[in-house]
């Protein structure tokens, strides 16, 4: 005489039967893990979950904003706009409540029309260095610098001598 097993339902019901509702649940606003438990049956408390941080709603922030702002801005350039009257490019330019914007070296007035175009000229140039692409490989001894881009290879270094292969990355010049 052969003995039936049962199906274990509840074992059913978490493995096969929740992951799937959580998924098609998630998008859904008031619904969580815990919440679609109850409705199925299941321990809810398994299935609540921790969150870190705040407790203005424990928000997961990006990684970038965990960083210094130093860390942040590692690699950008500094806006230096050029006094129109003593030609010194400013390392930073002073905020005047009465005058507006006053270069550091010569205490002259700066317009906001000159800084404007100035900044839009830098920013332009910034935008086409990216758009050029330039590549250059991370291998000190081989300073290959190339636009082309391999998609056999992808960030492997192209460049070869007599008797070997470099073995440096190709990684972008100017990247944002």
């Amino acid at each position: 005489m052969t003995k039936f097993s049962h199906p274990d339902f509840e074992w059913y019901l978490h493995q096969q039967i929740h992951p799937p509702v959580q998924r098609l649940c998630d998008v859904l606003p008031g619904t969580d893990a815990a919440k679609l438990a109850t409705c199925l049956g299941l321990d809810a408390t398994k299935y609540i979950t921790r969150s870190f941080g705040d407790d203005d709603g424990g928000d997961f922030k990006p990684l970038e904003s965990l960083a210094s702002e130093r860390e942040r801005l590692r690699g950008v350039s500094l806006f230096q706009p050029l006094c129109g009257t003593c030609n010194v490019k400013q390392a930073g330019i002073t905020v005047n409540s009465q005058l507006g914007f006053v270069c550091q070296q010569c205490k002259q007035d700066i317009p906001i029309s000159r800084l404007v175009s100035q900044l839009l000229m830098e920013v332009r140039e910034h935008v086409n260095r990216y758009q050029m692409a330039w590549r250059q490989c991370d291998e000190p001894s081989c300073g290959l610098r190339t636009r082309y881009t391999s998609l056999v290879l992808g960030s492997a270094c192209q460049a070869r001598t007599d008797t070997e292969n470099c073995q440096g990355k190709l990684r972008p010049e100017v990247s944002y």
